[in-house]
């Protein structure tokens, strides 16, 4: 079995709780989202200025090279911050939808929860 990326995890659980919306657009500003929240997370740490250009580039999105970031923070710190936010992310949009669904999809989907929050998942390649 292949590896599964964040955007194949979504999916599957939108697919669980019967999603009816378009998926991928959904699992896109997710990831979007979590992408932008994970390197804010960590551009704050960096020097005043250098901080704020970084910033002001990802709020923006004008013309930002995203991998320029790792020149001064590491991958391996990038992905450990962007999984702790995409697992809030998810946490924190099932919290408010688990108690609308029927029982059976509830306990479904807490199942998934904790078998991905065992794993480590890759941030899918920027499109």
């Amino acid at each position: 079995m292949a590896d599964q990326t964040s955007k194949d995890i979504i999916i599957e659980l939108l697919d669980t709780m019967d999603f009816d919306g378009d998926k991928d657009a959904f699992a896109y500003e997710l990831l979007t989202i979590t992408r932008k929240q994970a390197l804010l997370n960590l551009i704050t740490s960096l020097p005043t200025e250098k901080r704020l250009e970084f910033e002001n580039a990802i709020k923006n999105d004008d013309g930002f090279d995203e991998k320029s970031i790792f020149k001064v923070i590491s991958e391996e710190e990038y992905l450990k911050e962007y999984q702790h936010v995409l697992g809030n992310n998810i946490k924190l949009f099932f919290q408010d939808v688990l108690p609308t669904l029927p029982e059976e999809k509830q306990e479904s989907i807490k199942k998934r929860l904790v078998s991905f929050s065992q794993k480590n998942f890759m941030p899918p390649a920027a499109e």
